[in-house]
């Protein structure tokens, strides 16, 4: 039955601001103070004051918007350069305990897998298969443990991760068997290093070969 499932998972992959004008007095008419005190000295204090504060005041404004605004579309395209596609960020969401959040970055686009609570993703020059099924995460997992063709990388007892060999065809797997989550990518054995392959997509931690705790730290990317 496991050796059903892997050749059966195998053939599923293949497949799918402006300043106001002052008024200016009507022509042909005076005011009393320009009559009774033609002085220039009058004339400077009177009406140069109010022109120099109105004047002043709006530059200032004028000068801290423009500052504040440009730092605004610097923070927009920051954020807008680490979102992803809608469909890549459903799933991502959904599986974000199967891989690393940098991992579902380099994916460029999601759709549905052929079957219920399944997605075929496309990224990192190859495709995934992800699936939701409780009955499938637990006879994968047997396949992975069990099968002499398989290999498991990483297991903390709810993450899983290996690959099968078959002929010259290998299918790497992740399983969360806490959330009954899978996912899958096809393989030709002869031309990538399937232990290679999934270290580079950052599927298991590097350093010194510790391998995660468990599938919880991977929600804290997130």
């Amino acid at each position: 039955m496991a050796g059903l499932s892997i050749l059966a998972l195998a053939g599923t992959l293949s497949a799918c601001g402006q300043l106001r004008d002052r008024d200016e007095p009507p022509p042909g008419r005076s005011t009393g103070v320009a009559e009774a005190s033609p002085s220039p000295t009058l004339s400077s204090s009177a009406t140069p004051s109010p022109t120099s504060s109105e004047e002043s005041t709006p530059a200032s404004s004028t000068t801290s918007t423009t500052a504040a605004e440009s730092d605004v579309p610097s923070t927009s395209n920051s954020s807008a350069a680490k979102a992803l596609p809608k469909d890549v960020e459903k799933v991502a969401k959904l599986y974000k305990t199967i891989a690393p959040r940098e991992f579902f970055e380099g994916l460029e686009s999601c759709g549905s897998g052929g079957k219920k609570d399944s997605y075929l993703c496309s990224g990192h020059d190859g495709q995934f298969q992800f699936d939701h099924s409780d009955s499938r995460a637990a006879s994968t997992t047997q396949a992975l443990t069990e099968l002499r063709n398989s290999r498991v990388v990483e297991d903390t007892g709810s993450r899983i991760v290996g690959y099968s060999a078959i002929a010259s065809t290998t299918v790497i797997t992740v399983i969360d068997n806490d959330r009954g989550l899978i996912m899958q990518e096809m393989l030709t054995s002869d031309k990538t290093d399937p232990e290679t392959r999934i270290r580079d997509l950052g599927l298991v931690e590097d350093d010194d070969d510790t391998p995660r705790t468990s599938s919880k730290s991977l929600e804290e990317d997130y």
